[in-house]
């Protein structure tokens, strides 16, 4: 199936496809399809015969990884640079978060932190790790 997404609304962001309404999903029924839904602010994944929302990926709970990197009320600053990577601070619904990049890139140290205090993050939520 090939689909011209310039028909469809959405918007790209980090490689998540992002639509405005739920009703807005069946116009990407494509299996394997991730899209943001900003109406319910959560990941939604096709698996070929309906969509359903990726656990942990809604604004109530926010431990999806995917949803925490591409979320955020400015743009994400570097705070500190700690041993063996770089601290983000990321702010999102007027929470702030931190993201720890590992400098020598490996997904399973690529997380984010409910606190920071140079030079200790403390209170994982998530890791990207896949």
């Amino acid at each position: 199936m090939s689909v011209d997404f310039k028909d469809l609304p959405v918007q790209t962001t980090d490689s998540v496809l992002t639509v405005d309404l739920i009703a807005d999903l069946p116009l990407l029924d494509v299996e394997g399809a991730v899209l943001y839904v900003k109406q319910d602010q959560s990941l939604y994944l096709y698996n070929g015969t309906s969509w359903s929302v990726i656990a942990g990926s809604s604004a109530g709970t926010l431990t999806n990884w995917a949803f925490l990197a591409i979320n955020w009320d400015t743009s994400p600053v570097v705070n500190a640079s700690i041993t063996g990577g770089v601290v983000w601070t990321y702010i999102y619904n007027s929470v702030t978060r931190y993201r720890f990049v590992p400098t020598t890139y490996d997904t399973s140290e690529d997380a984010f932190y409910t606190t920071f205090t140079d030079p200790t993050l403390s209170g994982l939520i998530v890791t990207r790790g896949f």
